[in-house]
């Protein structure tokens, strides 16, 4: 699902050259999922965006359902980021003018594969299925946040990144949605990838890796 092969990422900040990446490797098998922790400004993000397809590395080779990254064009990476992937926010970016029945089925009509039943089974495993004719601010932070979950597998993505997925959440309610989200992706076979700042959240992923010095290192 996900080969990275020696990626380097480095920004220049003032007079000095800043390496975030740097001959970074890893791999996810389809269905695998990865938690990341590191300290605020190690490249977490960075990582992030790149299998997102949202930036590319300096050098390397970084591949997601075989497709090379490092070379597709923005309006492949669209293609990609719209039929591919799935995203989670940490400040959910749901939209207030939408119901959140709406706001669930975003990327699924974009892609124009809607599923109605899988949409309800959605609703249901989240325990949303009460709140879809509501509005997101009618919400709260916990109930926002599933309905973000089922957002982004709506479409039946292949692969699906978050970040900092619980960290607007209390302990009680981060526990509760960071179970329901890999239960979900589990059962769906869709490969995960968390940046997360909680041990709780990132043990619950089967590989457990920390950004160190611009490298993941396995810490499970």
């Amino acid at each position: 699902m996900i080969q990275a092969h020696k990626i380097c990422k480095s920004y220049q900040d003032g007079d000095r050259r800043q390496v975030v990446l740097s001959e970074l490797d890893v791999s996810l098998p389809p269905g695998g999922q990865m938690s990341i922790q590191g300290e605020s400004g190690s490249g977490k993000s960075t990582l992030l965006h790149m299998l997102a397809g949202l930036d590319k590395p300096d050098s390397g080779q970084l591949t997601v359902n075989q497709l090379n990254l490092t070379t597709i064009g923005e309006r492949q990476a669209d293609h990609y980021r719209r039929s591919t992937v799935g995203l989670i926010f940490q400040r959910f970016n749901l939209i207030d003018c939408l119901s959140v029945y709406d706001n669930l089925c975003l990327p699924a009509r974009l892609n124009n594969n809607l599923d109605s039943g899988y949409i309800a089974q959605l609703l249901d495993a989240l325990g949303i299925a009460q709140h879809s004719k509501k509005r997101p601010n009618q919400l709260s932070g916990g109930e926002q946040q599933r309905v973000a979950i089922a957002r982004a597998l709506s479409h039946k993505p292949a692969l699906l990144l978050a970040d900092e997925p619980t960290g607007n959440l209390d302990n009680k309610n981060s526990s509760k949605v960071a179970k329901l989200l890999y239960e979900q992706c589990r059962r769906l076979q869709t490969s995960l990838v968390v940046v997360t700042h909680s041990s709780a959240v990132a043990a619950l992923a089967q590989e457990h890796y920390l950004m160190m010095d611009g490298k993941l290192a396995r810490a499970n």
